[in-house]
């Protein structure tokens, strides 16, 4: 019975040892790693990190990993997602990556790259390798440079332990305009008008004048699409936006003679309240439309958008006159116009 005992604890305390070489830190996992284009690989504890382009989570069948500091990506399926061109060359052990007119060729293994055939050192030395994980093969490059080197942006998130990769210059804002309602969403209905197409139809001229200032603009729908308004709030919120203005037209069944114009805002401490006083100010000048000025206003895209958010109520559909005005493509030039110069009088503020 002892013997039985003895050997039941050694068990135990090898499956201990075992675990305890096994476990990694937080994140942490091994992989094989070719690191100078020999075809051997050495086994290397590393910490895995997510990636996202544009907000979305890049899947990778081999884990984006840290390596001496710097953040290895499968250079594939990130040259994929931004529409890049990846050719290997086996004779000499190396990828070239081409977008937009720029080449990027690594060696495995080498501190130097060729950048439209000029040479320059990687940021700290650190090469393009094979990484062999669970038996897939894969090229890694150093994200930062090669991203960098291709006109696209990388931010690193320390909370989430993200590598968020941008194809949009982060020093220019992005502004989501949300026309409001949309496929089988009509909204309101008067004299054969529905508010859905007035909506969109400001919404895309408001479009057209912001990218034209060289703003990053993006629509939560540019048809007559039906879109939930979680999923508004979720587009903003994943793609980082600066401003997020939802365009609407108003009713006052009780009082037809009602007119003017609205803006709306609900969270009082990231600039809302700045955002739609900007807004209504410029529109009525820009339109002549009554004045109504600015409130809270609990709507969903706005409580559960993060940034500066506002509602534009444009005028009263149940005022007859009001109607014509919002159906009428040169009163909403002058509505597209007045929002956003509203928008960028703010940004222009903070």
């Amino acid at each position: 019975m002892r013997r039985v005992c003895t050997l039941f604890l050694i068990l135990v305390l090898l499956l201990c040892f075992v675990s305890s070489a096994a476990a990694s830190p937080e994140n942490g996992m091994t992989l094989g790693l070719d690191s100078d284009g020999t075809g051997q690989y050495q086994d290397a504890a590393v910490t895995q990190v997510q990636v996202t382009l544009d907000g979305a989570l890049l899947e990778c069948d081999v884990p984006a990993f840290i390596r001496d500091g710097r953040t290895m990506v499968p250079v594939r399926a990130v040259a994929e997602k931004l529409g890049a061109e990846v050719k290997w060359f086996a004779e000499t052990s190396e990828v070239a990556i081409i977008l937009n007119g720029r080449t990027v060729r690594l060696k495995i293994g080498s501190a130097q790259a060729l950048v439209n055939g000029e040479q320059v050192t990687l940021y700290s030395g650190v090469p393009a390798m094979i990484a062999n994980y669970n038996g897939i093969e894969r090229t890694v490059v150093p994200l930062r440079f090669v991203s960098e080197q291709l006109g696209v942006w990388v931010n690193w998130n320390q909370e989430s332990g993200t590598a968020e990769i941008t194809t949009v210059d982060p020093n220019i804002k992005t502004i989501v305009i949300d026309a409001g309602h949309g496929g089988v969403d009509g909204g309101a209905y008067y004299e054969g008008v529905c508010e859905k197409d007035v909506n969109l139809a400001v919404a895309l001229r408001l479009e057209q004048i912001l990218t034209s200032c060289g703003y990053h603009v993006i629509m939560t729908r540019s048809d007559d699409t039906y879109v939930g308004l979680n999923t508004r709030a979720s587009i903003a919120n994943k793609a980082g936006a600066d401003i997020f203005v939802s365009v609407h037209s108003n009713v006052m069944t009780t009082a037809p003679d009602y007119t003017g114009i609205y803006t709306f805002y609900y969270n009082k401490g990231n600039g809302s309240i700045e955002l739609a006083k900007a807004i209504q100010g410029q529109v009525c000048s820009y339109t002549g439309a009554v004045d109504r000025g600015v409130a809270r206003g609990n709507y969903a895209v706005l409580r559960t958008t993060r940034m500066s958010a506002a509602l534009v109520e444009m005028g009263f559909m149940t005022n007859h006159q009001e109607l014509q005005n919002l159906v009428t493509p040169a009163y909403q030039d002058k509505m597209a116009e007045g929002i956003a110069h509203g928008i960028i009088d703010y940004i222009n503020a903070t």
